[in-house]
């Protein structure tokens, strides 16, 4: 469940934006502040997914709020979202760590679609699927063998065991020290019994 704290001075905007948003699937209004400190409080204590933040408020504006949520909490996304919406104000946006902004003017769809894109790019990827696409992107950058310099399993076992019986007839002789004396210790190969089973 995507939770969502809308901070906005406007009692109407609170309204329909708990409506809209709420009504998507997966999502939930966890919260609504109606000035920047109360904002700030708020996304302590409630820890949510993401903000949707005026600017315009009252005891501190959406940036400056958002400068300090992001102090405490800098993987938190914000969406400001205002009336006043002009290059000047996206780019100071962006120098606080604010994600997107949208203007209030835009229909609805615009924000919903700019909080889907902002929780989708800050979701958390988990161990395995992390490991899942570097081992991917790892693979898709090299160039799979060819078939012939790839020796199978069965071919390399036939391999080993060919050299260890080719050097079996010629291995040296090992040592076996017992107590004082040292003696020579033939192979398995060389061993013949010098008298048969059951003769002592």
């Amino acid at each position: 469940m995507l939770k969502i704290l809308v901070a906005d001075d406007s009692a109407v905007v609170r309204r329909l934006l708990k409506t809209a948003l709420s009504g998507e699937p997966g999502w939930s209004l966890c919260g609504e502040a109606v000035n920047g400190q109360q904002a700030m409080l708020l996304a302590h204590q409630l820890k949510p997914d993401i903000v949707v933040m005026d600017l315009a408020m009252p005891l501190l504006d959406g940036l400056r709020a958002s400068a300090e949520i992001l102090k405490l909490a800098p993987a938190l996304p914000i969406v400001l979202y205002t009336l006043h919406n002009t290059p000047e104000l996206t780019l100071e946006a962006k120098k606080v760590g604010i994600k997107a902004v949208v203007a209030k003017s835009d229909d609805m769809n615009v924000l919903l679609e700019a909080v889907r894109r902002v929780a989708a790019e800050t979701a958390p990827t988990s161990p395995l699927a992390a490991l899942s696409n570097e081992l991917f992107t790892t693979v898709a950058g090299h160039e799979t063998p060819e078939a012939s310099s790839v020796v199978a399993p069965t071919e390399r076992a036939e391999e080993f065991v060919g050299d260890i019986a080719a050097a079996a007839p010629n291995a040296e002789p090992q040592t076996e020290t017992r107590g004082d004396t040292t003696a020579e210790v033939e192979p398995p190969s060389k061993k013949v019994s010098e008298n048969p089973p059951g003769v002592s």
